[in-house]
């Protein structure tokens, strides 16, 4: 399943079996998309509407991290969030922090969810 979110400049990342993967280049029938680890060399490509495989990635000497993928998906949801709604940004992160805690029991928010002072300011950006 192709699940993607986007980076902090608003470019679309490809989550794909606990990896994320970057645009590369875009061809006439297919994207290629890289390993967002840049030490990696793994690549995958996709149709060019980025909705089917065309075949599987190459081998990967990173790593996967799935509490990367969550926290992007967490925080992606908070600046949706504080876009469309009025309701002040601490709520905002703390109804999805703990929502993040009731979906993921296992995953430790406390040490590597970005805490309110690091991401606040995008927040306030997305808002206004």
């Amino acid at each position: 399943m192709l699940h993607f979110t986007l980076t902090e400049r608003g470019k679309p990342v490809l989550n794909h079996k606990g990896y994320q993967y970057t645009k590369k280049r875009e061809h006439k029938t297919w994207n290629e998309w890289r390993c967002r680890d840049r030490r990696c060399t793994s690549s995958v490509p996709l149709c060019s509407q980025d909705k089917l495989i065309i075949r599987e990635e190459t081998g990967h000497t990173c790593t996967p991290n799935t509490n990367k993928i969550i926290i992007d998906d967490v925080i992606g949801q908070m600046k949706k969030r504080a876009r469309e709604e009025t309701i002040p940004i601490p709520k905002i992160y703390s109804e999805e922090a703990v929502k993040a805690r009731v979906e993921n029991p296992g995953l430790a928010t406390g040490t590597i969810f970005p805490s309110l002072d690091k991401i606040d300011a995008s927040l306030y950006r997305r808002q206004a």
